[in-house]
This record gives structure tokens, sequence and C-alpha cells, in this order.
């Protein structure tokens, strides 16, 4: 029989103790924190924050960082406290789950012993401190599958914000950021989720509805609406552009009407007025989204826009 040769850890794996070592102190917390993952994404590590503690009247900051695969997967048992139940709805398990009890998940986390402490001294000064510079892993061939790799920073995200503003797409955007910084591991999928926090935030607890109604005004947009008198929804939409109302009061001795569908997800008509200048170009009046193509709807559509030549 032949004995199972066990091999530490530190004869597999290099030591990255001296890498993550500065060779001064830090003044600010961020600095420190912003400097560290910088190195760590260098060597193809990610590190987070295992623990922080924040400035007290009696004691100093502190704060831990770790590689994001250190410590162990714990089950939804495990998560919830003592005295409190869950419930859970759970996938009924496959035969060789039943077999073997156990149920095929997948967990970046094995475990990594690697730990660094920053802690501010009596000088006001961020000192680092590797506690572990060994991973029980090999490092990772690229960060694009990384989440927190691809997180934006706060210039970034003004950057987005910004250019949301301005209507630019998001693969506009995601180009820019990344001609700004080469080494950026940004997907799209981040985006779109910093536009769609930014637009939750804009709305500030409205909904969608009342939301579209608040930049009509916002930006004097000549608007009507109609509701159901049952169910306060709204049936019917007018909208026109200020600079389209002083062409049509210019221009208005002909005008085109059509109505286009699959334009939106409640499969509503939408009816596009547009008008023709003396050089032969067209110009767009406003547009309507009715319930449905009835006597009624194009009626009321069609006093909206007469209201409008009326001023």
């Amino acid at each position: 029989m032949y004995a199972l040769q066990v091999i530490p850890i530190s004869t597999l794996f290099s030591d990255y103790k001296d890498a993550f070592t500065p060779c001064r102190p830090f003044p600010y917390r961020e600095s420190v924190i912003s400097w560290l993952q910088m190195i760590g994404r260098e060597n193809k590590f990610m590190l987070v924050t295992k623990l922080s503690d924040s400035r007290g009247i009696k004691r100093r900051g502190m704060v831990k960082l770790a590689c994001e695969r250190s410590g162990t997967y714990r089950g939804m048992s495990q998560r919830v406290g003592k005295g409190k139940a869950a419930k859970i709805d759970l996938k009924p398990r496959t035969e060789e789950e039943e077999e073997t009890g156990r149920t095929e998940t997948g967990t970046k986390k094995c475990g990594c012993p690697f730990l660094i402490n920053i802690k501010e001294n009596v000088d006001s000064l961020w000192y680092v401190t590797v506690i572990c510079g060994r991973h029980n892993h090999d490092p990772a061939k690229n960060l694009d599958d990384h989440s927190f790799a691809g997180r934006l920073d706060k210039g970034e995200q003004v950057v987005v914000v910004q250019m949301t503003k301005g209507n630019v797409k998001p693969r506009d955007i995601l180009n820019t950021l990344k001609q700004r910084d080469v080494k950026n591991v940004l997907t799209m999928r981040t985006i779109y989720n910093t536009r769609q926090k930014f637009r939750i935030e804009d709305a500030g607890g409205r909904t969608q509805m009342q939301q579209l109604l608040h930049i009509l005004e916002k930006n004097k947009w000549m608007s009507w609406h109609r509701k159901h008198p049952d169910t306060n929804v709204v049936t019917d939409l007018f909208w026109s552009h200020p600079d389209s109302i002083k062409l049509l009061r210019c221009f208005s001795s002909v005008i085109l009407m059509d109505c286009t569908y699959k334009t939106n997800m409640y499969r509503m008509p939408l009816l596009e007025n547009v008008g023709i200048t003396s050089t032969h170009l067209t110009f767009s009046v406003g547009f309507a989204f009715i319930s449905s193509e009835t006597h009624a709807n194009y009626v009321w559509a069609l006093e909206n826009l007469r209201s409008i030549l009326d001023g």
C-alpha cells in the first residue's frame, strides 16, 4: 500500500506578501483600499472587504480585505438564524442526488486563506499588514467573468449617467469607458444595471406613467391624456414638441396621419401626425397612443391637434 503524501500550500502556491506591502502608509482609507485592489487585479486576484469597522470616539478605523474565494459556501439552513423559520421552495432532487444525498451546487469559495489587515494608527495614517499572502488556488486567466472586477467607480458612474441623459446608446457608453481604460473589464449588463438604477432614482417613487407625464411637463411639451373612469388607467395619450408646434403654425396646409403597430409592449397603436414645409421636407407634428382605432379615439386626437393650431 502507498501512503498519501500531503503537500503543504506553501510549496504549491507563491507568496504575494511583498507585492501587497507598501513602502509607506496611506493618508486616506479609500486610497489604500484602491491601491490594494489594483495590485490584486494586476496579479489576477480579486480582493473584497471581509470586515470593516468605521472610526469611533475611542477607536481607530480598521478594514480587512480577503480574496473573493475565501470562506466556504453556506447553505440556506446555515444562513437562517436561531429561532427563525424560512419557507423555502426546493426543487425535487434527481435520482443521482437521491443516491448521494447531495444537491449539485456551484460556488467560487474554496477557503482561500489570503488576508490583509488595514488599520488606522494614532497619526491618522493607514498601515497595511499582510496576515497571509498565499492563495490556495491559481490566479484567474482573465477577470471578464468576475462581477466585482466589472464594477463601476464613482467617476464611471457619472459618465454613464451623463451619457444616459444625452440619449447615448449603451454600446457607445461601453466603448467610451473601455477607451478611457484599456484594462477595463466592464460588460453590457453593468451598463444596463447602472442605467436602470439611475432611472429608478430619477423617478423618485413615481410610476412609469407618472414619470412620463412628469418629463413631458418638465420639458414643456404639450400633452393630453384620458383615463378609464373605473380603473383610472390611461387609455389615450397625445404629446407634441414645442418646436413642432411652431412649425405646424407656419405650415398647416397639409397634415398626414398614419397608425403604426407593434411599437410598444402594450400593443397600443401609435398615431403619428406629419407636416410638410414649403421646401417639401417633412416634420413630426405630434404623436398619440390610442387604445383602439375607433371614431371616438380619432376625434379625440384631432381635437387635441386643432387645439395646438388655435393656440
